[in-house]
């Protein structure tokens, strides 16, 4: 926000145990590391509960040669800019799901399917033949001293073709070392993962606990529909690890087919425990240890998960795990995908504000086109250059809406709502702001009545939830017949009401106080503000609410 600073309001508020915290940057020379071919899976590069008849069967049937594949050429960007997000919801892919192809075959399948989110699976990034029979302790050795180099050079391909790692999954089971555990967060981090995903045994939950606070990384635990005291299938399990870890981020992966075939109920864990679920598995799956269906045919809640996440706005990345008996791998993925598009589609009252494409939903303020400032860069809506803020074309009363928001260090922009082009002056005189900012960098940081996600210089948020420079925020608005949430990466941190007592005491102890249209506009315009430094946006949805 433009303008001078409140006074001192206080300490500045401690940032919340859950926010993720990212180390340095990968070496400048990885790009030049290209060249190194990665890991090849053979039959016994596979899960525990994979036979080798099965093995096999999903090699034949599904395998994807390199000649069909391709190799993907370095600094070769996804073709799709708008990724795979629909109706909101992050559509990814475990890396399981292709555990015939190699991976680079697998990134090239990704990028034809337009699938730009993975959870990795540690069978793609290690060496095969230290995973065969009898060469337990080599593995060992392997996972403690190859250089974190090697998991750069991996993280880098992804980048290069445009697909963000979700997730690193790495299974901590009771045979591993203290030193293992501690090098796979090692791992995760060159990977560019910010979590890992865990087919752990329970036992090592307390060691895991430990590592996992010491990196400030999280470890969700990953379910199986077997019943196992040593290993996840059911609620109490997973509450028993939460409580084991204690004050460590300890947190869900949750396998929606085994949940069902488990039975239990995807559904109302979702609802009951989303903010400890870092990632989705999507499988259907039969009840009573039924088996892998082609999705549809089985009993699990896909479409209702997938709703949910839609209706709900929780930023949770929806995996795709192909395990069922199909033909081709590409064939069944793409069928996968479609499912997904096609139940988000369902019942949708999301509107995009901007899909990843157009900008035809804005306008410059006060102007008739959009700022040759504000592009399309990657599926993005970027400030590149001068522009002046901008507006939405249609206007809006009650309303909820979803945003996500990357700036570069110290960076600084803002998202206001009812703001109207009937008043001399900015869009802040008229629309109270959804503070965007990198709080480290920025002086406005220093005081949360001015920090990212406050409501600018009226109201503070309740904490600090904010994520590395680089990394995307999710964020919720939600104005509704004069009351107004502000939510970020799941998060509530703040409500008023407009015209109330309070609120009308806090904008006269304001800036605002002598800006008679300030808070006053019931139906308005959305606008994001140029402030003057490179800032990008994507996913932009609003649902108008009745």
């Amino acid at each position: 926000m433009a303008g001078h600073r409140p006074g001192d309001r206080g300490n500045r508020f401690p940032r919340l145990p859950g926010a993720r915290v990212h180390s340095d940057a990968r070496s400048d020379d990885v790009a030049a590391r290209g060249s190194r071919e990665l890991p090849r899976l053979t039959e016994d590069d596979r899960m525990p509960h994979i036979t080798r008849r099965e093995w096999h069967r999903l090699a034949i049937g599904g395998a994807l040669g390199a000649a069909a594949a391709g190799w993907l050429p370095a600094g070769v960007r996804h073709a799709n800019a708008a990724g795979s997000t629909f109706a909101g919801v992050l559509i990814g892919l475990q890396s399981y799901s292709f555990r015939d192809m190699s991976l680079d075959e697998g990134i090239a399948a990704m990028n034809d399917l337009g699938i730009t989110s993975c959870e990795l699976w540690e069978v793609h990034v290690e060496p095969r033949e230290l995973r065969q029979a009898g060469n337990r302790e080599q593995l060992r050795r392997w996972r403690t001293t190859v250089p974190l180099d090697y998991f750069e050079e991996i993280g880098a391909r992804f980048q290069e073709a445009g697909i963000e790692l979700n997730s690193y999954n790495l299974s901590f089971k009771d045979h591993f070392s203290d030193a293992e555990i501690d090098r796979g967060f090692e791992m995760a981090r060159a990977l560019g993962a910010p979590a890992i995903t865990s087919s752990a045994n329970m036992n090592a939950v307390p060691r895991i606990a430990r590592y996992a606070d010491r990196h400030g990384m999280p470890v969700a635990m990953h379910n199986h529909s077997r019943v196992d005291p040593n290993e996840f299938s059911s609620p109490d399990d997973f509450a028993r690890a939460i409580e084991m870890g204690g004050a460590a981020p300890i947190a869900v992966n949750l396998d929606i087919g085994h949940f069902v075939a488990a039975n239990h109920d995807p559904i109302a864990y979702l609802r009951e425990n989303h903010q400890r679920i870092v990632t989705l598995h999507l499988k259907d799956r039969k009840r009573n240890q039924g088996p892998n269906t082609p999705w549809g045919e089985g009993d699990t809640p896909i479409r209702e998960t997938l709703h949910l996440l839609r209706d709900e706005g929780w930023a949770i990345p929806a995996n795709i795990e192909y395990e069922h008996d199909g033909g081709d791998t590409l064939t069944e993925l793409r069928r996968c995908l479609d499912y997904c598009r096609e139940a988000l589609a369902d019942g949708n009252t999301w509107i995009p504000l901007f899909d990843g494409r157009s900008l035809e939903a804005w306008r410059g303020y006060k102007q008739d086109a959009v700022p040759d400032g504000w592009q399309v860069v990657d599926g993005t809506l970027a400030r590149v250059g001068q522009a002046g803020d901008i507006i939405t074309r249609e206007q809006f009363e009650n309303f909820e809406l979803r945003f996500e928001w990357q700036v570069e260090a110290g960076g600084n922009s803002g998202i206001f709502f009812g703001v109207t082009e009937e008043i001399d002056g900015p869009v802040w005189h008229s629309g109270p702001e959804f503070q965007v900012l990198h709080n480290a960098g920025h002086r406005d940081g220093a005081d949360p009545i001015t920090s990212a996600g406050s409501n600018y210089a009226v109201h503070p948020p309740s904490a600090d939830v904010t994520r590395a420079v680089g990394e995307w925020n999710s964020a919720r608005l939600v104005v509704n017949r004069g009351q107004v949430e502000h939510w970020m990466n799941g998060t509530r941190l703040l409500a008023y009401e407009l015209d109330s007592g309070d609120w009308e005491t806090r904008v006269a102890a304001s800036k605002f106080a002598e800006l008679p249209r300030y808070g006053r506009v019931r139906r308005g315009h959305i606008a994001i503000q140029d402030h003057g430094d490179p800032v990008r946006f994507r996913n932009i949805l609003i649902r108008p609410i009745d």
